[in-house]
């Protein structure tokens, strides 16, 4: 069904859906596993974007920390508080990948293995 399509735009693709069944399956290899049904693909896809969990984990964050600056930048957001959350969200990505280093830290005990 995709197989025109960019690797690229599958991946994005896969990503999407796959934050859709985080409700359901948490930030699991379910949650994509998932999303490849959906896309026609075969369920071991998922090695795609999976990454023990940081893949999606780090799509979900980046794509948030995009979405809340563009907020904060746009003229309709409160002036005062545009500096706390541009700070707060600039800090979070320029440690993502830190935060989220199972070997160091926390982000080991919040994704499923």
């Amino acid at each position: 069904m995709y197989s025109t399509q960019t690797s690229s735009s599958v991946r994005e693709k896969l990503l999407e859906l796959s934050l859709q069944n985080v409700k359901k399956f948490g930030f699991t290899q379910d949650s994509v596993i998932a999303a490849c049904k959906e896309l026609e693909l075969s369920p071991s896809a998922y090695t795609i974007v999976y990454d023990k969990g940081l893949g999606l984990i780090n799509y979900f964050f980046s794509k948030s920390l995009k979405t809340t600056i563009a907020a904060a930048e746009s003229p309709s957001f409160p002036t005062d508080e545009s500096p706390d959350y541009l700070l707060t969200f600039n800090f979070l990505n320029e440690n993502i990948d830190f935060i989220f280093d199972s070997d160091k830290n926390i982000g080991s005990g919040i994704v499923g293995q």
